[in-house]
């Protein structure tokens, strides 16, 4: 029995938060079959690889509460890719296996150690994490007012105050964006210089409802107590003083990390650890194996824009079955 890939192109909604095994129905097609074609390595196989060997799960940005024990299996169906448990895997072995032929082994799954799950093409949806401040109060308020999209959670904060960290183009581009939203923006940066294009930076620094920090750092943020933003607690770094600026929101805008460690030896990257694809496709530079998402974009970076390349790596992961014979 050889599983279908057109499944996926309705399951894959976003190559950040890709949780194949809660489809419904989908997962007991997957799980009885015993020769299928296609292993989907989502954002939770690196949640896997960061916690191999503790015995624990990693709540990760596309799991809102922790799996059972019992049920932390990569849901996959494959023919040709080797899963084993964490157990087997700690130390210096490498959690995947990507060989230039129709057989890839991978040691993803911390579910049985001894039966090996099979794949004919692979398809990488493991996502890019923002990065963060590290603030004392950082994680007790993130989605309660701290925020890493502006364009995701820019609208909740119509008409109010809202602060922006970052140095970059896309700093910028936050702080036009909520710009037109709030009623005024605070763009804050370290340094005494942007990294931005100038173009951007003269865009930002004629807009009246944007005010510029520089050599400033956020070192915490408030107000726990009230459970949501009330302000942000600066520093100037020039003249060692703090204050508090009341704002209902914190955008952070200091870049993304990609989830891409576990294919640093298999597949092409990028300097930036983002997963190199042939433009235009999802290919990378192993046959067989697809990446989609935000761990191949950091330009994007966007819901819909991970679901199109999602959409893109399964017709491109059918075709290839195809090309090598494989039924439906």
């Amino acid at each position: 029995m050889v599983w279908p890939i057109r499944p996926l192109l309705n399951s894959i909604t976003t190559g950040f938060a890709l949780e194949v095994w809660k489809v419904s129905a989908l997962a007991p097609r997957i799980a009885a079959s015993s020769a299928a074609s296609l292993l989907v390595l989502t954002l939770n196989t690196w949640a896997w690889a960061r916690n191999a060997g503790t015995g624990r799960y990693a709540a990760t940005p596309s799991t809102r509460t922790a799996m059972p024990r019992n049920d932390r299996r990569l849901v996959a169906a494959a023919d040709e890719v080797e899963l084993r448990s964490f157990k087997a895997t700690t130390g210096r072995s490498p959690l995947l296996g990507f060989r230039r032929r129709p057989a890839f082994s991978s040691n993803a799954s911390p579910g049985d150690e001894t039966t090996p799950t099979l794949a004919r093409t692979v398809i990488i949806a493991t996502g890019a994490r923002a990065n963060y401040l590290g603030l004392p109060n950082e994680d007790k308020l993130k989605n309660k007012g701290v925020s890493a999209c502006a364009v995701c959670d820019g609208a909740l904060f119509r008409g109010h105050p809202v602060a922006v960290v970052g140095g970059g183009d896309t700093a910028m581009e936050e702080a036009s964006y909520l710009a037109g939203l709030c009623s005024n923006v605070t763009l804050i940066h370290r340094r005494d210089e942007f990294r931005a294009s100038k173009t951007m930076q003269d865009r930002v620094f004629a807009n009246r409802k944007i005010t510029v920090l520089k050599s400033h750092e956020v070192r915490d943020v408030k107000d726990v107590s009230e459970d949501h933003v009330t302000g942000i607690e600066v520093e100037d770094t020039l003249e060692n003083t703090k204050r508090i600026i009341p704002v209902s929101a914190l955008f952070v805008a200091i870049g993304h990390t990609p989830m891409s460690e576990l294919f640093a030896s298999q597949v092409d990257l990028h300097p930036n650890g983002y997963i190199k694809t042939v433009p235009g496709t999802t290919q990378t530079s192993v046959p067989g194996v697809f990446a989609c998402g935000d761990v191949q974009d950091w330009v994007f970076r966007q819901a819909v824009t991970a679901a199109g390349t999602g959409c893109m790596a399964a017709l491109e992961a059918e075709r290839y079955l195809g090309a090598l014979g494989v039924g439906h």
